[in-house]
């Protein structure tokens, strides 16, 4: 009998059908290529065919648990409302951290599940998504050759069709569409989630892990017990998945998820290597009680942990159209990477399409900080910050107050720097001086860290940064000569941060006004696009 603390992940990967895992090779470095990866493109994973048109539940009835209006926030899309923290009492705590899943109807209003279910029918319909996703389902539940030798999305297609009889195929599932899509990105971000995940795990803040598109067809097998966290790179036990349903899944037939109650406490299953290979069995009855499925309507979903033993049954065969779900899947904050050894176990495991881009940048055992690990408070209110600093809405006090909350940001955040360019930029093009000198103030403070320069020195910053400098070298009074003599020493600096101070003079500003704007026109490059996230700072609700 094998013990180890990590026997359930290797159980799970044994089902795989490559046996081989790489081992990560520790990274140098680590917090200049953290920080540098910061502004690197996102791969993509994802999607297949178009969604059916499940009938939705009157607005009557969608109003009896939550009644709030679609109203999308700067941070995210769904905000929370005051029901949201009602309902997170410490009693639904308790009875999460009891069972290890709770059921939420209602969760969203039939204009959100709609909207929703729309922008992921459009996101997994795309080339790109619908390959991935074909790819994925055949070199998981086939042959990993097959999954190489097909080149189009109608060979995938064909090829699935023969194996999908025999019960192989369980399931077409499409990972992370958030990437696709500024809208499913906002959802997957949004105050609600966050404030519903952070509560049930009992948590300040959380990070946005994976999302998976799930579509279930008559045609497919059941799919078998298993736990989330057991292929996921994560050493912490705060983690948890929300599922929610986008079509009606009747209690019977309805291949809606089952929850071997209290296993996600249950520590000898992941000690015991011969008890863990028989969590993939069919029953599990003696050893757990089982809550089989619910009905679910469009809007309604379950949250599960993600120690949390979990399956679903085959669609009824006369279902005309496939059972549709998206799930949502995070992390704490704090979360550590796996050290190496157990990192290997996961490493061919299903869910690796969604940590396979950043996973070599960070190394086994230290603190899981990444791009593509999204805090669900963080950059979005940064950015809402930026939007209504630039804005022209408010008073000048009101936007430079928007920009000074900005300033305190985490110098580690490359979205709190891009922004100040960005804002930077506006306020000389629109000849705001007063916001210009508030700007140079803001950079004073994010750039006060030898790890934030270097990752403005990876990103291509720099550039802009000496723009800024010579903007106000080049008039006489602008700045000090001290300050002024700085800029030769940015040319060449490596670990050294940059020492902006508050010494910059407004009323030399003020005397060269056109002429600053002009330079500052004829100067200056073009800066990062950035998505609009609303007027009005708001900070998401995560206590």
């Amino acid at each position: 009998m094998r013990r180890g603390r990590y026997a359930l992940r290797a159980a799970a990967s044994a089902r795989l059908s490559s046996s081989r895992a790489h081992r990560l090779q520790p990274t140098l470095w680590f917090k200049i290529v953290l920080l540098s990866s910061c502004l690197a493109g996102q791969l993509a994973f994802g999607a297949l065919s178009s969604f059916p048109r499940g009938t939705l539940r009157t607005r009557d009835r969608c109003s009896v648990i939550l009644r709030a209006e679609h109203s999308p926030g700067p941070e995210g899309l769904w905000s929370a409302r005051p029901q949201d923290r009602e309902m997170t009492s410490a009693e639904m705590q308790l009875r999460f951290e009891r069972n290890g899943f709770c059921h939420v109807p209602s969760f969203l209003t039939v204009p959100e599940a709609s909207s929703l279910a729309q922008e992921l029918a459009h996101v997994q319909s795309l080339e790109i998504c619908e390959m991935a996703a074909l790819q994925h389902e055949l070199r998981q539940h086939v042959a990993p050759a097959l999954a190489r030798s097909c080149r189009t999305t109608q060979d995938c297609k064909q090829m699935l069709q023969k194996y999908e009889r025999s019960g192989k195929v369980k399931f077409l599932q499409y990972f992370n569409l958030h990437r696709h899509s500024d809208l499913l990105r906002r959802a997957a971000l949004s105050p609600r989630l966050a404030l519903w995940a952070a509560r049930l795990l009992g948590v300040s803040q959380v990070r946005l892990y994976q999302d998976a598109l799930f579509m279930k067809y008559p045609r497919h097998g059941p799919t078998r017990w298993h736990s989330d966290l057991a292929l996921a790179p994560f050493d912490t036990n705060a983690f948890v998945t929300v599922w929610l349903a986008l079509t009606p899944v009747p209690a019977k037939g309805g291949a809606g998820l089952r929850f071997a109650q209290g296993s996600h406490r249950d520590y000898t299953l992941q000690y015991h290597s011969d008890l863990a290979d028989s969590y993939t069995q069919d029953d599990l009855s003696s050893r757990y009680r089982i809550a089989e499925g619910t009905d679910l309507q469009p809007g309604d979903a379950t949250w599960h942990h993600g120690w949390t033993l979990h399956a679903a049954s085959p669609l009824d065969r006369s279902a005309r159209s496939p059972r549709v779900a998206w799930a949502i899947s995070f992390v704490a904050s704090d979360a550590r990477i796996l050290p190496e050894e157990s990192l290997s176990i996961v490493q061919e495991a299903e869910d690796s399409v969604s940590f396979r881009p950043w996973i070599g940048k960070l190394r086994p055992g230290g603190r899981a900080e990444h791009a593509m690990l999204m805090p669900n408070k963080g950059w979005l209110k940064e950015l809402a910050a930026m939007n209504f600093f630039l804005s022209n809405r408010g008073d000048l006090n009101q936007r430079m107050g928007a920009l000074a909350k900005l300033s305190k940001h985490s110098a580690q955040s490359d979205r709190a720097v891009e922004t100040l360019f960005k804002a930077l930029d506006g306020a000389m093009r629109r000849h705001e001086h007063a916001l210009v000198w508030s700007v140079l103030n803001s950079l004073s403070i994010l750039v006060s860290s030898a790890s934030c320069c270097q990752m403005l020195f990876t990103a291509g910053f720099i550039p802009l940064l000496h723009r800024v400098l010579e903007v106000y070298t080049a008039f006489s009074g602008i700045l000090p000569k001290a300050l002024a003599r700085r800029d030769e020493k940015l040319k060449t600096m490596t670990q050294k941060a940059p020492e902006f101070v508050s010494t910059f003079k407004p009323s030399a500003i003020q005397r060269n006004p056109e002429t600053l704007k002009e330079w500052w026109l004829k100067k200056s490059v073009s800066l990062p696009e950035l998505p609009e996230t609303g007027s009005a700072p708001r900070r998401p609700s995560i206590a």
